[in-house]
C-alpha cells in the first residue's frame, strides 16, 4: 500500500484512503489487487498457502485477488515496473490501463501552455500516442499544445484532431534541419505557424527536406520561407556564434545530459544565448510522456543505430518540475534562485505571445486534392473535368467489351452509377484523372505498371480507365471498400463546429464534444448560448 501511496504521490494524482488497502480517485474507489494464492495440497492432502504467483490466466483473464473485503469500483495492481487499474466485473476483458491521468491532480500550476511534443511520427526517436498526450496535457490543466517533431509533418493532422477531441487548443510546429554550405554547418531550430501564410511556407520547408535535399533544407532558401512562422532558435545544437541572427527567440530548456562533457558545453553555450538579445522561451522537448519512460527513447534509438540518447528527463514536464530544473541549471551563479525566477518568468511571458500568435489551424473542411490540369486538346472538347471523366467511362466500355457481355448491359451500369455517383459525391473526380493521365503515360513510355493494388482493385470504372486491370464484378470486390460516402464526406462541413467566443477567438468542437463545464455537446449549440469556456 506505501508503495502505491508514494505512486500516485509522485504522480500528482488526488487521492484519499478510505479503507485499509482501498484509495478513493476522483469519486471512485480503488482496491489494492495481488497476485492469485496458489494453494499447494502436501502428500497427506492437506491445503497449505502457498505463493503469490499470477495475476493473469495464460488468455489473459484477471485471476488476481483484493487485499480488501470491501465492494470496490475497480482493481488496482502493480504489473511489472507500472501500476494499472481495471474495473470489476472486466476481468475477461482485460485492457492494461495505466494508473495515470484519472480524478483530479495535486499539482497547482497556473501555465497552460505546452510546446515541446515530440511524438510517435518522429521515427526511433520520439513515442506516445498523440490521446496519450492529450490526456496528461487535461490532467495537468494545460490548453494550449505544441508539437516539434523533428523533420516531418506526416502527424500534424492526427496531432491536431487529437487535441481537438480533447477541447485543447493545437499549435502545429516542426523541428526543422537547416544547412549552412559554405561552412558545412548543419542545425536544427523549431518553427511554430502563425497564420495560413506560415502554414504553407513550413509545407514548402518539409518539401525542401523531404523530397529536395532529403536532409536538410538550405538555410538561404529557410529564411525565406519564415513569413507567418515563429522561428526559435536552440542553444542545444547551435554554438551560439554560429547564430545566423541575433534577434529573435531561443529554447530555455532544462535537459541535462548523462554525458558531463555534453552537458558542460550545453551550459556554456546557453550562457552565451542568456545574455543576448534573443529572448528566452519555456519549451522543454519531450520524446516520452514520463520520466520513467527514458527507456523507450533510449531503445528507439538504439533500433535506429543512433548514439543520441544522453538524457533522462526529456519528458513532458509540468511548471514545477521545470522551474526546479531551471534552478539547478542555474546554481553556479551567487544569486542562483533570482536569476532563475527571473529567467522563468521572462520565458513563460515569451511563451505565452507566441502561443497568442499562432491560431492557425489545419483546414479540415476541404479537400487538398489537386485539380486535373486538361490538355489544350481536351479543352477545345470538354468544358469541364466531368465531361472528360464520362467521355472516358464510355471509351472504356467501347474498350472492354467483356463487361457486359459477361454480367449484362444493366448490372454494369448500374455498377457504374453506383461508383460515380459516390466519387462525385466524395469530388475525386479529378482524382481518377490524374491516375489515369499518370498510369497512361508510363504505359506509353515503356514502364512496368501492375494490375493494381489494395482496395483500388474494388472499382469498374477504375478498370474501365485502365488504371487498374482487375475484374471486380468477377472476383465479387466491393466498391465500398475503396471509397464510399461515409469516408468521403469525413471532412464535410458537419464534422466540426466552430464556436466564437467573446475575445472573437475561434474554437473548433467534434459534434459529441462537451463544450465547458456542465454545459452541453458542441451539436447541441444554439447562436446565443451562454457557456463556461
Amino acid at each position: 500500500m506505501e508503495e502505491l501511496i508514494k505512486y500516485l504521490e509522485d504522480n500528482f494524482i488526488k487521492y484519499k484512503v478510505i479503507a485499509e488497502n482501498v484509495v478513493e480517485i476522483g469519486g471512485k474507489t480503488y482496491g489494492l489487487a495481488v497476485a492469485r494464492q496458489q494453494d499447494i495440497i502436501d502428500e497427506n492432502g492437506a491445503i497449505k498457502p502457498g505463493k503469490a504467483e499470477k495475476l493473469f490466466m495464460r488468455n489473459f483473464q484477471f485471476i488476481g485477488e483484493l487485499l480488501t473485503n470491501m465492494s470496490v469500483d475497480n482493481y488496482v495492481y502493480k504489473f511489472g515496473s507500472q501500476w494499472y487499474w481495471l474495473p470489476v466485473g472486466k476481468e475477461k476483458e482485460v485492457t492494461l490501463t495505466k494508473l495515470r491521468y484519472i480524478g483530479e491532480t495535486t499539482y497547482s500550476g497556473s501555465e497552460d501552455s505546452f510546446l515541446g511534443v515530440h511524438g510517435s511520427f518522429e521515427l526511433m526517436n520520439g513515442s506516445g500516442h498523440y490521446g496519450e498526450w492529450v490526456d496528461k496535457a487535461k490532467f495537468l490543466g494545460i490548453k494550449n499544445l505544441g508539437l516539434c517533431e523533428r523533420d516531418t509533418l506526416a502527424g500534424a493532422l492526427k496531432f491536431q484532431l487529437a487535441c481537438q477531441k480533447g477541447g485543447i487548443h493545437p499549435i502545429i510546429g516542426m523541428e526543422v534541419t537547416v544547412y549552412r554550405p559554405k561552412e558545412d554547418l548543419s542545425y536544427t531550430v523549431k518553427c511554430f505557424v502563425e497564420n495560413e501564410k506560415g502554414w504553407d511556407n513550413l509545407l514548402g520547408i518539409n518539401k525542401e527536406i523531404n523530397c529536395e535535399n532529403g536532409r536538410y533544407v538550405e538555410e538561404d532558401k529557410f529564411f525565406d520561407l519564415t513569413d507567418g512562422l515563429v522561428v526559435v532558435f536552440g542553444p542545444k545544437k547551435m554554438d551560439f556564434n554560429k547564430v545566423p541572427l541575433l534577434v529573435g527567440h531561443y529554447q530555455l530548456d532544462t535537459v541535462e545530459y548523462t554525458k558531463v562533457d555534453r552537458d558542460n558545453w550545453y551550459l556554456t553555450n546557453l550562457r552565451e544565448y542568456i545574455y543576448s538579445k534573443l529572448k528566452p522561451v519555456a519549451i522543454c522537448d519531450a520524446y516520452y510522456l514520463e520520466a520513467d519512460y527514458s527507456i523507450i527513447k533510449q531503445r528507439l534509438n538504439s533500433i535506429a543505430g543512433k548514439s543520441t540518447y544522453e538524457s533522462h528527463n526529456q519528458y513532458f514536464k509540468n511548471w514545477d518540475e521545470y522551474l526546479i530544473e531551471l534552478t539547478a541549471l542555474c546554481k553556479n551563479n551567487e544569486d542562483g534562485d533570482s536569476i532563475a525566477a527571473e529567467l522563468f518568468e521572462v520565458a513563460v511571458e515569451n511563451l505565452h505571445d507566441i502561443v497568442k500568435r499562432c491560431k492557425f489551424t489545419i483546414p479540415v473542411k476541404n479537400r487538398h486534392l489537386p485539380a486535373y490540369k486538361m490538355k489544350p486538346e481536351e479543352a477545345k472538347q470538354f468544358s469541364n473535368s466531368k465531361d472528360l471523366f464520362w467521355y472516358l467511362i464510355e471509351k472504356g466500355i467501347e474498350n472492354h467489351p467483356e463487361f457486359i457481355d459477361k454480367y449484362g448491359e444493366d448490372a454494369v451500369i448500374e455498377r457504374i452509377q453506383k461508383e460515380v455517383d459516390t466519387i462525385e459525391y466524395g469530388e475525386t473526380i479529378d482524382y481518377f484523372l490524374i491516375l489515369w493521365d499518370i498510369v497512361g503515360w508510363c504505359r506509353k513510355e515503356g514502364i512496368l505498371t501492375g494490375l493494381g493494388r489494395g482496395s483500388a482493385g474494388g472499382s469498374l470504372i477504375a478498370a474501365l480507365l485502365d488504371i487498374t486491370r482487375l475484374d471486380p464484378i468477377g472476383f465479387d470486390l466491393l466498391f465500398e471498400r475503396f471509397l464510399n460516402k461515409g469516408r468521403a464526406g469525413y471532412f464535410t462541413d458537419s464534422e466540426i463546429i466552430e464556436v466564437t467566443l467573446e475575445d472573437g477567438t475561434v474554437k473548433e468542437y467534434f459534434p459529441e464534444q462537451w463544450v465547458g463545464k456542465g454545459s452541453k455537446q458542441a451539436k447541441e449549440l444554439k447562436v446565443g448560448d451562454n457557456f463556461v469556456y
